[in-house]
């Protein structure tokens, strides 16, 4: 396999994508695109740039050990970027824009539907001017949506697409994902509406099209298997905490010292933990003995669990669950989960040096492909590190676009 950060090229390599988009749905979609290869240029607002600069509690620091715009979320979502600032208001700084999205493949966005219009850069304007250019807008609820004015962020879409309804206690609160699921979905959504217009242009005529990905279609296609159970069934779907509705046992349970996640829905799995855990009368208990039996009985069969498996220590009770073949994780906290042997076996967590010399950490990619594999060729970038070396690289110099 070749070395993932030297002597290939992409499989975007040549293709010029001009980000001007912040936050994490977009940006995340962008740097998917950067990690394929393409020359991805991040357009911010003059002078302070993306607002989750600002947003840590991580921050990489600098010499003085004071903290950088490199927070943890913007290390998450910037790699392999170069970062540009410009005021649109400035009508030098808007021409330069403009002269960049002519020269690009794609545009992305995340403003709300029609905040570019004053400035020529809505769908309609720009695909008259650049018909070749593929143009995504990252949205709330649509670029057709009545609710164009409504904020909507990740948690937002969490309540409103019912997501929410779904996770925490039964007899809790609704609980929110502490990571961004919906924005990460939609980011992905996007990369491949991007990928697959970039293929439709090259097959289809050379055109360009506009791809419209809402967060809000995003999380629902995040609960598309319970709205439809809902449909279905009449039945609305409700919170089952770390239990699912129709596998039993599925559930997290507390050893002594931590928590294992375990899952032996089929009957035969369910009698070889039975057999492993010491408790083989509970294959043969009739609320049990049969999977529909332990769906409709779950909350008793997951007592007799709890009180089975506190005794083990989080070694023993893997070691016995291996070996019978058993579904099983501990519930790793963070720490752990960079620490344990398959994270570290896949090479998940790298670094990465900026133009300072200091160290990013940064979670690899989920790609990986044999021929083109993705490269790590540049850390996050600071607000306007760049400005030089794009004005060059895309429009021949500097005087270009300021005289």
């Amino acid at each position: 396999m070749p070395d993932p950060d030297q002597g290939s090229v992409g499989p975007l390599d040549g293709i010029r994508v001009v980000e001007l988009s912040r936050l994490i749905a977009a940006p995340s979609c962008a740097q998917i695109l950067a990690d394929f290869g393409a020359d991805v240029v991040k357009v911010e607002r003059s002078p302070a740039g993306d607002e989750v600069r600002q947003t840590g509690p991580g921050f990489v620091r600098d010499g003085e050990g004071r903290p950088t715009s490199l927070s943890s979320l913007f290390v998450a979502c910037n790699r392999n970027k170069r970062s540009i600032a410009l005021d649109f208001a400035d009508e030098a700084d808007l021409a330069t824009l403009k002269a960049l999205i002519a020269r690009a493949d794609v545009f992305i966005e995340n403003f709300k539907p029609g905040g570019l219009a004053r400035y020529g850069l809505d769908p309609e304007s720009l695909s008259r001017a650049h018909p070749q250019l593929i143009h995504l807008s990252v949205t709330g609820f649509g670029s057709d949506s009545r609710l164009t004015d409504r904020p909507a962020t990740d948690g937002v879409l969490q309540a409103i697409s019912g997501f929410q309804s779904l996770n925490g206690e039964p007899d809790g609160t609704p609980q929110r994902s502490s990571v961004p699921v919906v924005d990460l979905c939609a980011g992905l959504y996007a990369a491949v509406a991007v990928l697959a217009a970039l293929r439709s242009r090259e097959v289809q005529g050379g055109l360009g099209q506009h791809c419209d990905v809402a967060l809000l279609d995003s999380a629902m296609s995040l609960v598309a298997s319970r709205a439809i159970d809902y449909r279905l069934t009449g039945v609305v779907p409700r919170r089952k905490g770390n239990a699912l509705p129709d596998s039993a046992p599925c559930n997290v349970y507390r050893c002594r010292d931590g928590e294992m996640f375990v899952q032996a829905a089929w009957d035969q799995r369910f009698h070889d933990l039975c057999k492993a855990i010491g408790r083989a009368d509970l294959a043969s208990d009739p609320r049990f003995a049969v999977r529909s039996e332990r769906v409709g009985h779950a909350e008793e069969l997951d007592r007799e669990l709890a009180e089975a498996l506190q005794h083990f220590t989080l070694a023993d009770l893997s070691e016995a669950l291996a070996a019978a073949g058993i579904i099983f994780a501990p519930v790793n906290t963070i720490d752990r989960a960079l620490e344990s042997e398959p994270v570290r076996e896949r090479g998940v967590e790298r670094e990465m040096d900026d133009a300072h010399g200091r160290r990013v950490p940064v979670i690899a990619s989920p790609i990986r492909l044999s021929r083109t594999p993705v490269r790590y060729r540049m850390a996050p970038p600071e607000p306007d590190e760049h400005r030089e070396a794009i004005l060059r690289d895309w429009l021949g110099a500097p005087a270009a676009t300021r005289g």
